[in-house]
């Protein structure tokens, strides 16, 4: 107890945070992480299965990203052996991004999942790299993962959901934010 007392308040405060955070996303501890390269830009997994589905960027054949699709997805089927298949067009009505160019000489697009549009994306070009930022817990990060704990249908989408977790990098000082959402 004397310990507790000794420890300035916002410390304490962040080692529980902290802790609590870590239980939130201990439902993925086992999880695959998909090999980062430089079209990678975020993934998202469920709590039915390990396969995972990655968003990356859709470069044109000449380097420059595709204005009119920016953002590829697809499959990494690691139940099957970790080989890529594609999004039916159910499914990327379900997991996929629309897109709306907002700045052409800088390529910035706004995105929003088709199927939850309370949550704005930004797909950025920063240090020649683009990445995809969002607001999570207040404050702007760089997107690296999302988790949804739910029921899934025969079809694979989810029926009953338990709640999402957003994983990402604060913009602000580097530290990963997580933001745990109950529908």
């Amino acid at each position: 107890m004397i310990i507790f007392e000794l420890m300035p308040m916002r410390i304490f405060t962040l080692l529980v945070l902290s802790h609590v955070l870590s239980l939130t996303s201990s439902g993925q501890a086992n999880y695959p992480v998909p090999p980062k390269d430089d079209k990678l830009l975020f993934y998202f997994q469920r709590s039915c299965n390990t396969n995972t589905i990655i968003y990356e960027l859709n470069k044109l054949p000449d380097g420059r990203i595709n204005p009119d699709r920016p953002i590829n997805l697809f499959w990494i089927s690691y139940e099957k052996g970790g080989y890529r298949e594609d999004v039916s067009f159910i499914q990327r009505r379900g997991f996929g991004l629309s897109s709306e160019l907002i700045d052409k000489q800088k390529e910035s697009f706004v995105l929003h999942f088709y199927s939850y549009k309370k949550r704005t994306l930004y797909l950025l070009k920063v240090e020649n790299q683009y990445k995809v930022f969002m607001n999570i817990n207040g404050e702007m990060a760089e997107l690296n993962k999302l988790f949804i704990k739910c029921e899934n249908n025969a079809l694979g989408f989810p029926i009953i959901i338990d709640y999402v977790a957003i994983t990402g990098k604060s913009v602000k000082n580097g530290i990963q934010v997580i933001e745990k959402i109950k529908p």
